[in-house]
Parts: C-alpha cells; structure tokens; sequence
C-alpha cells in the first residue's frame, strides 16, 4: 500500500503534464473578452488541476519527496510562465522596450545617457544588463517574453530560505506550499524586464539574510558577513529601485524594533545614509524632484500621465487623502471597457481571497502562536502600510503594495496549516485547483493592450532607430486631441511639434480597451492621413509613421 501511496503523485504528475502539454501544442493565439485564456482548451486548466492533485498528494506522503516537489513546482511554473509565450503573449511589453532602449543606449552612449532621463535615477538594472549583453552579446529583444517566467523561478529561491529560516527545517513541506500560494498570488506583471523586478528579487534575498540565525547565533566572523552582505545588497537595491528600498527599510526597521536585535539597527542606520546619500548626489535627487516646488521632470511627467487618465486636482508628494488614494488605484482601474472593467473586477476578487487567507493565518497566528518572531513577521507586513501616502508611484502604488505583501501572504497561509485540521490540505488542494483560473484572467486579461504583433515590433524598432539617428522629436498619441479638423498637441513637457508621429492598430486596441474610446486613433489616423503637413514615411499592415514635411521646408 505504501509503494502505491508513493506512485499515485508520480501518476498524476505524468497525466498533468500530458495534459498541459497537448494543450499548449493546440493552442492559438486568440485575445477574447477576459484576454488569453480563450487561446487555450479546457483540459489546459484540467492539467493544472491535477498537478495542483498530485503536489498535495506527495505532501501528505509521510516522507519528503524533495524531487517530485522540485519537478511538480518547475512544471507549474512552466505552465503559469512560460507556455503562454508561445501563442503571443508579452506582458508589460511596452515598459519593457522602453527599458530595452535605455540599457541599449547605455552600451552605445555610455554612463553620460544618465543625466538625460529621470528613470536612470536608479540605473543598476540598465548598467547592469547593458555590461552584460556587452561581456556575452545578448540579444535582450528575444529575452523580454521569457523573463518574467526567469524572474519568477528566481524569486521562489530566496522566498524558501525565508519561509525555512522562520518555520524551521523540520517543516519544509509548509515551505513548498508557501512558493505555490506565492506564485499564484503574483498576478499583477511586475516582473517584466524592469528595475523593480530585480528589486523585489533583493527584496526577497534581504528578507532570507535578516531572518538567518546565524545573524544572531553564528560567530563574529558569520555576523560580520552577514551584516556586510545586507549592506551590499541594500545599496545595490538602493541603486536598482527607490520603492522597493524604501519598503525594505520599513520592513528591516520593523523586525529590529520586534526583535531587538541593535546590532542590525546600525545596519539600518547606515542603510538609510545609503538612500539618502544616493538619491540626493548619484541618483540626481528622484526624492527632491518629487518634493520641490519646482518638481522637474519627473513631476511633470506624474502630472501629465494622471491628467491623462482624469485624475487631476492633487499636488504634493505625500497624500494622506483616503478619496484620492482609492480614485487613483482602485475607481480609475474599474473604467474603460466593459472586458476592461471585468477583468479588473476579477482581480479585485482575487486579491480579496489572498487577503483572506493571509488574515485567517494572522488571527490563527494571534490567538496560538504569538511568540516574538511571527509579531515581528506581521509587523513586517504592516510596515508595508506605512508607503501607502507616497504619491509618486501613482495609480501602480497599490499593486506594488500587494507584491511586497505576498512573501508575508505566503508565510501566513502555511500558518494555517498550523492547525492540524485534517480538512485544511484538502481545502488548499482545492484552493489551488479553482485559483488557476481566475489568476490566467487577472495576469493576462489585459493581453488587448499588452501583446505586441511582429508588425508592431518591426515598427518600434524603425522609430527607435530614427528618433537615434535624426534626433527629431517623436510624437505620442496621449497628447493629441482634433477638434474642428485641427490637431492640437498638448504637452507641457515638450512643446515640440511631432515630426515623426507613430501609430498602430496596437494603439487602437489600447484606447478601446483601456479608455472605452474605439474611434479615438481611427479620427487622429485619419486626420494624419488627408493633412498636408504630414506624409506617409513608413508603412506595413498595421503600423504607420508619418513625417512632418512642413518642418523638413523650414
């Protein structure tokens, strides 16, 4: 009974996989009312619901089955990450060129394209990776779809050092459970090629070096690494994404206070001269600009995007105005398109359940296991909270609350299995079985505006090289309105006329989707099209650039 007891996972497994795979084989790109999910069959989500059967099972074996968990995790990964990448997907792909472009700019142009923009204020990502591609001639462009499938392997390394550092070795199958809750609760895409995919991957790796016990039982030799190395990663972090390093402060401080650990507390000390030495000398003051009446460009470029999405009549750096944080990131959010506003609310629901979970560990945790390290794990989480006022990160700010949070939703959801209740794992089996769904909708709904066609692509990649080449100013859509057969071109930043002026079908898709505005780009394209001031300068099925003609007179 025994040796069948350890085949039936492997079985199950086996089918899994077979399922996914075949599904995946057969799937077709197709971007439906809740986005990608209709480009796949339902055995594709039968799979996964047996692989989430079969991971459970081998949890309730009585030994620990240390590989078959390793390849049931690497198998759901694959599924969630990576599969989807073959019928077109490509989440935050327009933020992710945007990187490509910088850190390609480093390598032609040098560490001088630092002053130019506001986003290299923090440029280790763009450094980094532009040393990188010139050791090993890496080609980032193919790199993009897949990365955040890297990034999110990646993550689950430092986030089991966390959970078994806390829970101890004893409970490693607690461990496992937690990178599942974790990777099903990261739906909201920020691991894209981007600054605060690496920074929440130093996140994580901080969060395992504070609570080693070798931090407070090894020798002094082992304490002076390890405080060396929290060092090393902070100013790394403080280098690669303000956010992030000011979250991981709250989270650091919090634990000291709790934990009384002083000798940390000068660490943190010395991580906080860190930010501020980077900000307001090498990171060309990202925090002043934000705080200074004459904002700069950086405020500029705030003000401009919230006025764009309608959300205007607020000033300041910090806000502590309930109505303005719930406009900017939940109300704003619940607009657009009728499929726009359902996968959002999809995603509201989502989060609600993983809120739940982490709240029903917490009262678990409260009431039979207080004792100081899981206080100072929650006091961690709500020092999160603390950020909630900080305004520059806009309408994203509670998304990237919610990521921070997961590592603690995570450790607070194998809480509950803390309780020895027999129906806890069937409950999380089932959990995991119908969270599959929703999670496909809630990170790829929004594939209208995200996916990117080789036709939109090649585009990019010709205004790239053109906007580089000429140093024309390159118009962008948000900043148009016609009215009375005239093109006005609003724009406080920049009070350039286009003289290239980009647009695709992908823009179409975008104000449709995102804005409930169908006819929007059709009217500019239009317009573009009978002027007499621009001509067609470039064109394939569904991208166009025009030029400026009037400018090339002059």
């Amino acid at each position: 009974m025994r040796n069948r007891a350890n085949l039936l996972p492997i079985v199950l497994l086996i089918i899994a996989v077979a399922l996914i795979a075949y599904s995946a084989w057969t799937a077709e790109l197709n971007i439906g009312f809740w986005g990608l999910i209709h480009s796949y069959s339902v055995s594709y989500f039968v799979g996964l619901g047996i692989l989430s059967l079969s991971f459970i099972t081998t949890l309730r074996l009585s030994s620990l089955k240390r590989m078959l968990l390793i390849c049931q995790t690497s198998v759901f990964v694959i599924a969630l990450w990576l599969l989807p990448v073959m019928v077109g997907s490509h989440p935050g792909n327009e933020m992710a060129y945007r990187n490509l472009v910088l850190v390609n700019g480093i390598t032609e142009q040098g560490l001088s394209l630092l002053k130019t923009h506001y986003y290299l204020s923090c440029p280790a990502f763009h450094i980094f990776f532009s040393t990188l591609g010139g050791w090993f001639n890496i080609n980032y462009e193919s790199l993009i779809p897949i990365f955040p499938f890297i990034m999110q392997f990646l993550y689950l390394v430092p986030l089991f050092i966390f959970l078994r550092n806390i829970l101890g070795a004893d409970k490693e199958k607690h461990c496992w459970i937690g990178l599942w809750i974790f990777s099903l609760g990261n739906w909201i895409g920020q691991d894209y090629f981007s600054p605060q995919a690496v920074g929440v991957l130093l996140l994580l790796a901080i969060l395992a070096l504070i609570t080693h016990r070798s931090l407070v039982e090894g020798n002094k030799r082992k304490k002076t690494m390890m405080y060396l190395s929290l060092l090393l990663l902070f100013g790394l972090l403080a280098a690669t994404h303000l956010l992030t390093s000011l979250t991981v402060l709250c989270m650091v401080g919090a634990y000291t206070l709790v934990k009384r650990n002083w000798k940390l507390l000068r660490a943190i000390g010395l991580c906080v001269v860190i930010v501020i030495i980077w900000d307001f000398t090498l990171g060309f003051g990202y925090i002043a600009r934000s705080f200074g009446e004459e904002a700069g460009i950086l405020e500029q470029y705030y003000t401009e995007t919230m006025r764009q999405r309608g959300l205007t009549g607020h000033t300041g750096a910090l806000t502590f105005d309930p109505e303005y944080l719930l406009r900017t990131n939940i109300t704003a959010s619940v607009s657009g398109s009728e499929s726009h506003s359902a996968v959002v609310k999809v995603r509201i629901a989502y989060v609600t359940v993983f809120a739940m979970v982490m709240g029903l560990g917490v009262l678990y945790m409260l009431r039979h296991r207080r004792n100081r390290t899981n206080i100072a794990i929650l006091a961690m989480a709500l020092s999160v909270l603390v950020l909630v006022p900080l305004r520059y990160a806009g309408w994203e700010l509670a998304q990237r609350l919610y990521m921070f949070e997961l590592p603690f939703v995570a450790y607070f959801g194998v809480m509950l299995l803390e309780t020895k209740k027999k129906w806890i794992p069937p409950c999380l089996c089932i959990l995991f079985m119908l969270l599959s769904v929703p999670f496909f909708i809630s990170h790829y709904g929004n594939q209208a505006s995200d996916y990117w066609s080789d036709n939109h692509k090649d585009g990019q990649r010709l205004i790239t090289e053109l906007q580089k080449s000429s140093g024309r100013y390159v118009g962008e859509l948000r900043y148009i309105t016609i009215e009375d057969g005239e093109m006005y071109y609003d724009l406080q930043l920049l009070r350039n006329v286009p003289y290239y002026m980009p647009i695709s079908t992908h823009n179409d898709a975008v104000w449709s989707f995102i804005y409930n505005k169908p006819d929007y780009v059709d009217g500019i394209w239009e317009w573009f099209k009978n002027s007499s001031r621009y001509e067609s300068y470039y064109r394939n099925p569904e991208f166009e650039i025009f030029r400026n003609i009037m400018l090339d007179e002059k």
